[in-house]
C-alpha cells in the first residue's frame, strides 16, 4: 500500500512534515536544523511529483536515491546531472530530469495525454519552489538576522535566474540593501550581499555585472560607509571586494596605468580602515592588500 500507518498518503506525509516545520519555525525561526529538514523534505516532494510525469517506470523514487548527496546513488546522480547543477539536492535532480524528458518526448510514447503529465507535473514543481521562495523572503522580512531564510534562499535563487535574470539580482539586492541599511552592523545580510556579488559576477554579462550592478553598490555602500563616519566594518569589506572585481576589470581592459593606481589605492584604502576599527585582524588585512 502506498499509505502508511496513520492512514496517510506518502504526499500527505511530506505536506504535513512541511506544516510541522512550518510550526517549529514559528517557534524558532533561525534553527538551522528545521530549515535544513525541510530543504530535505521539498526535495521529496518535488522528486515524487517529478517522477508522476516520467514515462519510464523503472525509475523508483525513494529518499536514498533522488535525494542529491545521501545515499549509494548519489554517485550516479552526479554522473547525470553534473556538480554544478546539484546546487539544492533533489530539487534540482527533479526539476532537471524532468525538463529533460520532458523535451526529449517523440513518437515512442503515448501523445498528448504524457505530455500533459509533463507539463502538469513541471508546473507543480515549480508553484512548490515559488512556495519556498515566497515563505523564505517572509521569514527575512520578519527578521532581517535570520541567516538560515538567507542560505535556504541562496540554494532556492538558482531555480529562479534563468526566467528572471534581468530583474532577480537586482529585486535580491534591493532586499538586502533594506536589511543593512537597517541594521549595518548585522553580518547576516552581508553574507547574502557577497554570495549574490559572486553569483552575479559569474552569471551576468560582464558589461552589465560592471556597469549595472558594480557602480549602484559601489555608489550606495560608500554612502552608507560615510554615514556611518566609516565605522561599518562590513560596509567596508563589502567595498573591498566591490573594488577587487572592479581593479580586475580594469587589468584586463585597456584602462591606463593611471586608472590601475588609482583603484588600487581605493582599494587599500578600504583596508587601512579596517585595521583601525578591526585591529585584531590587522594581519589579515596586510595580507590583502595589492601593490
Amino acid at each position: 500500500s502506498n499509505d502508511d500507518s496513520s492512514g496517510m498518503s506518502p504526499m500527505e506525509r511530506l505536506d504535513s512534515e512541511l506544516g510541522l516545520c512550518y510550526t517549529f519555525l514559528k517557534l524558532d525561526e533561525r534553527n538551522f536544523h528545521c530549515w535544513n529538514y525541510r530543504r530535505y523534505i521539498v526535495g521529496i516532494k518535488a522528486a515524487m511529483l517529478s517522477s508522476k510525469g516520467k514515462h519510464n517506470t523503472n525509475n523508483q523514487v525513494d529518499g536514498s536515491f533522488t535525494v542529491a548527496g545521501t545515499g549509494a546513488a548519489a554517485g550516479a546522480a552526479d554522473m547525470l546531472l553534473g556538480e554544478s547543477e546539484l546546487i539544492m539536492g533533489a530539487q534540482i535532480v527533479a526539476a532537471k530530469q524532468n525538463e529533460t524528458e520532458t523535451s526529449n518526448c517523440g513518437t515512442d510514447y503515448a501523445g498528448k495525454d504524457d505530455d500533459d503529465d509533463n507539463d502538469n507535473s513541471r508546473q507543480k514543481i515549480k508553484d512548490l519552489l515559488q512556495s519556498e521562495w515566497n515563505f523564505s523572503q517572509s521569514k527575512i522580512e520578519e527578521n532581517f538576522s535570520n541567516c538560515s531564510a538567507f542560505h535556504y534562499r541562496s540554494k532556492l535563487l538558482p531555480f529562479f535566474f534563468t526566467e528572471k535574470a534581468d530583474s532577480l539580482i537586482q529585486d535580491e539586492l534591493e532586499l538586502v540593501q533594506n536589511a543593512i541599511f537597517t541594521e549595518p552592523d548585522d553580518q547576516t545580510a552581508w553574507w547574502y550581499h557577497r554570495f549574490l556579488l559572486d553569483f552575479a559576477s559569474k552569471h551576468l554579462p560582464n558589461d552589465e555585472f560592471q556597469n549595472n550592478i558594480l557602480e549602484n553598490e559601489h555608489e550606495l555602500l560608500s554612502e552608507l560607509v560615510e554615514e556611518a563616519n566609516g565605522q561599518c566594518k562590513w560596509g567596508l569589506l563589502a567595498l573591498h571586494m566591490i573594488c577587487t572585481y572592479q581593479l580586475k576589470a580594469i587589468q584586463e581592459g585597456d584602462a591606463d596605468e593611471g586608472s590601475i593606481v588609482q583603484k588600487k589605492e581605493e582599494l587599500n584604502s578600504y583596508l587601512d580602515q579596517l585595521v583601525l576599527l578591526d585591529p585584531d585582524r590587522k594581519l589579515r588585512y596586510a595580507t590583502m592588500k595589492v601593490v
